[in-house]
């Protein structure tokens, strides 16, 4: 991989500049392939993308986060991009260059739970009207269900599904079929996936990794970004109550939606069977290899991660579906 980015860096000498090419490798996410390239003293990310666009709920769009990362430039909360291509002429996959952002992952700091507050609050209030780059999701409880049923059918076709967990499961969507409400919002931008690694901080915060951002229901954002299951994806940890007291005071001064609380009480539920059903799904697939090499091998760690998340999912369904 090395020598086709020195190649591809070599094509575009126009916008790279001349000087030596020191590349080293950054953290792979669950999708991509992710390298710091540096010349003359610049600093610059290749990602490259892996072969799959879709798994479950959650999507891997190359072209979708070039242009959302392009949209959002202005609002300088994530990081400017270089150049996209996707000619599949050096790589044979698409390619997005993007600024490398010096700085560290988000800490439970109360400052840089703040500065994220301000972050999503100026993201959330992006008028949509004119966006056809970006899926847009409905985000409706009917929307959700079906989704999760989707997801359901799909694991009780596994041949190595866990049949222990299945009437559980069976209990907890039936429990959320009779939950009934009209929720309307204004759509906004949702990033998606605030997992503390994809929160950069340095003198400002700023978002990475925008593949499977979309246009919905900016209550996902904030519930995520609150949440057990995505705090522990990189803490190990999460926050306490305080800190999202600390959160919520901050975004709500920020924004006019005063409903976002209550529509993430009942939409809680479902966000959390979502992932269960996912993380159940993707566990079964890596222990069946039946997922693309390309994204398993190097990323094994993250079967232990899958585990600990179902676990975190059922503690909550149990708690919020008596």
């Amino acid at each position: 991989m090395k020598n086709k980015i020195k190649e591809f860096i070599e094509k575009h000498r126009e916008i790279f500049g001349d000087g030596n090419i020191l590349i080293e490798k950054l953290p792979w996410g669950a999708w991509n392939f992710n390298y710091k390239v540096t010349i003359n003293d610049k600093h610059y990310v290749f990602k490259i993308y892996s072969r799959l666009r879709r798994y479950g709920y959650f999507t891997n769009k190359s072209e979708r986060e070039y242009k959302a990362l392009r949209f959002v430039e202005n609002l300088r909360i994530a990081p400017r991009v270089i150049i996209f291509d996707n000619s599949k002429e050096i790589f044979k996959r698409d390619v997005l260059v993007y600024e490398y952002i010096e700085g560290s992952s988000l800490k439970k700091e109360t400052d840089d739970i703040k500065k994220t507050a301000e972050i999503l609050a100026k993201l959330h209030s992006m008028e949509t009207d004119k966006i056809d780059f970006l899926e847009k999701n409905e985000n409706s409880l009917k929307e959700q269900f079906e989704e999760i049923i989707n997801e359901f059918k799909s694991y009780k076709r596994k041949r190595n599904k866990n049949i222990e967990l299945l009437p559980e499961l069976e209990r907890f969507i039936k429990s959320l079929e009779l939950i009934k409400a009209e929720l309307t919002f204004k759509p906004r931008i949702v990033h998606a996936d605030l997992v503390p690694n994809n929160i950069i901080k340095k003198e400002e915060v700023k978002l990475i990794d925008w593949q499977g951002t979309h246009v919905g229901d900016p209550a996902f954002d904030c519930w995520a970004f609150t949440s057990d299951i995505f705090n522990w994806w990189d803490w190990k940890d999460t926050l306490t109550g305080k800190q999202k007291e600390i959160f919520w005071k901050r975004y709500l001064e920020l924004t006019e939606d005063k409903d976002i609380k209550k529509r993430i009480e009942i939409k809680e539920p479902f966000y959390y069977m979502k992932i269960l059903l996912y993380s159940l799904n993707k566990r079964s697939d890596y222990k069946a290899d039946r997922l693309p090499e390309e994204i398993t091998k190097g990323r094994e760690h993250h079967l232990e991660k899958y585990y600990k998340i179902i676990e975190l999912c059922f503690d909550n369904l149990r708690k919020l579906i008596k």
